[in-house]
């Protein structure tokens, strides 16, 4: 399971306050089962972003990825993150508290 959360989403800087519609949902999320499948690793951790340097680029065991795929993993998770329930769910939130007058 590729997971979702509020960590992830702050990471990568998305905003909460537009709903930008993704259609890619499907591919990215063949592409990163592939990838999970292939290197065996977890989207969610090899994704993770620490001081502005992705996780797959910081961290010396990931070195034997390939450039071109840590870029499309972390470019089809951002794809995934943004098609997400989880992320649609915190715009709403998000709205929800700037309509009742609540700053987050």
């Amino acid at each position: 399971m590729i997971k979702v959360d509020l960590q992830r989403i702050s990471d990568f800087d998305l905003p909460l306050d537009t709903m930008e519609s993704v259609v890619k949902r499907g591919e990215s999320k063949r592409i990163l089962k592939r990838l999970e499948k292939e290197y065996n690793l977890k989207s969610y951790y090899v994704c993770a972003k620490i001081s502005d340097i992705y996780e797959l680029y910081a961290n010396v065991t990931y070195y034997y990825v390939p450039k071109y795929e840590k870029e499309s993993w972390i470019e089809n998770y951002e794809i995934f993150i943004r098609s997400s329930i989880v992320y649609k769910y915190w715009i709403l939130f998000y709205k929800l508290c700037k309509f009742v007058g609540y700053d987050i």
